[in-house]
């Protein structure tokens, strides 16, 4: 696709939701322990310990708890998912997760459909590659006229592209077809 600038922001947008997210892990990742009924001097002594052994001794009345921020993952996520979007449109680029999902297969018809722009854009980008292919080849054979080595004659540029094929989706397409084969057989025999 044709990289524009709205395209790199998207970019650099999910670059930055995504850094942020791991910052907001990484500084909110610990909780601090809350003490109540606690002699401050006792618990700051033995803090190393109380780590270590993950044990915590409280006297009568005493209690414990954590305070904790917790990251926002469900915003997060949606951001991040939008901002692909959002990638994948502008480029002009299928996102093949969202085209085979969870189950890693896709049918033929929606491997077209997601394909669709892209190989659009593909069909007015072949006459240009055509084009310098031939320039190269010209210049080719006019070094090669000079050095009187032979010359490229009759050649034929063609550039072809094709989406992958579930070959057992179609056999199976076909085997629904037959009876609307047969139907049309009795109209135009």
């Amino acid at each position: 696709s044709i990289i524009t600038d709205a395209l790199m922001g998207q970019c650099d947008e999910y670059n930055s939701t995504d850094s942020a997210s791991g910052d907001d892990v990484r500084t909110f990742v610990d909780s601090l322990l809350m003490l109540k009924g606690v002699d401050s001097a006792w618990a700051t002594e033995n803090a190393d310990t109380i780590k270590l052994m993950r044990l915590l001794p409280l006297p009568d009345g005493a209690d414990a708890g954590y305070l904790s921020r917790t990251s926002d993952v469900a915003r997060i996520e949606s951001r991040l998912k939008r901002t692909r979007e959002h990638i994948h449109i502008m480029g002009e680029v299928p996102d093949m997760e969202s085209i085979v999902g969870d189950t890693g297969s896709a049918s033929g018809i929606a491997l077209k459909l997601k394909f669709m722009p892209m190989m659009e854009r593909a069909s007015s980008m072949i006459n240009y590659i055509k084009s310098g292919l031939r320039d190269r080849i010209d210049l080719i054979n006019l070094i090669h006229g000079k050095l009187r080595r032979p010359l490229i004659k009759d050649y034929k540029v063609t550039i072809q592209f094709s989406l992958p094929v579930n070959r057992i989706e179609e056999w199976q397409n076909i085997k629904g077809l037959e009876g609307e084969r047969q139907q049309l057989m009795t109209l135009w025999p």
